[in-house]
């Protein structure tokens, strides 16, 4: 046997010896792409529902799951609140109250440089929301910076002073449960805040 006959008898046991390559799923494009994207949230949203549920000692059954739904069931704050709230309409009005709080904060602090008062996991609370850009929208700011600045400081100026129309006690409370998501140590004096909050925002509308 020659040389060059051993070497291609070598190669050919050599090739044989190779996993054969791993053919790849072609990836989905267009329409089909989109509905896999919202199945896969509509799953995450189920995940997050069903640990709301265990969060609260009930069953994840699917009645439970749908009124696990609601957005202030996501942090201390707004499960507090919608305990003591006695109806939905008083529900959503308290939670735009909570929601402008913290909006005002987060303004603030992220022009000012501060750090966040709690913790980025608790967002794994919350349903995941499709990000999509529409006419309610907000515009950008195109603003000067020190006119941001200034604007920043007057809102959460304000809404300090709301939350703490009622006394240092309730306006600590509230603070803590909105911004610092403990839990709430007294609903009816978060809520009589809340409603301060909330009125005024309706008023300025």
């Amino acid at each position: 046997m020659s040389k060059a006959e051993k070497l291609r008898r070598h190669r050919a046991n050599r090739d044989s010896m190779e996993l054969a390559p791993v053919p790849r799923r072609p990836k989905k494009r267009g329409r089909a792409r989109m509905e896999e994207i919202a199945t896969e949230r509509r799953d995450d949203n189920l995940d997050a529902h069903a640990a709301r549920c265990r969060r609260a000692g009930i069953d994840a059954t699917e009645a439970n799951m749908r009124d696990m739904s609601a957005p202030w069931n996501g942090c201390e704050a707004g499960r507090a609140m919608s305990r003591h709230a006695r109806t939905e309409d008083e529900r959503q009005r308290l939670w735009g109250a909570i929601q402008h709080i913290r909006t005002a904060w987060a303004r603030y602090a992220s022009l000012h440089g501060l750090p966040a008062r709690s913790a980025q996991c608790l967002r794994i609370m919350l349903p995941v929301d499709e990000m999509h850009a529409d006419a309610s929208t907000p515009a950008a700011d195109l603003r000067p910076m020190d006119e941001r600045h200034a604007s920043a400081l007057r809102k959460w100026r304000e809404a300090e002073l709301l939350v703490g129309r009622f006394g240092r006690y309730t306006a600590g409370i509230t603070m803590r449960c909105v911004l610092d998501d403990m839990r709430c140590e007294d609903a009816t004096s978060m809520c009589l805040a809340l409603g301060n909050v909330a009125q005024h925002v309706g008023t300025a509308r």
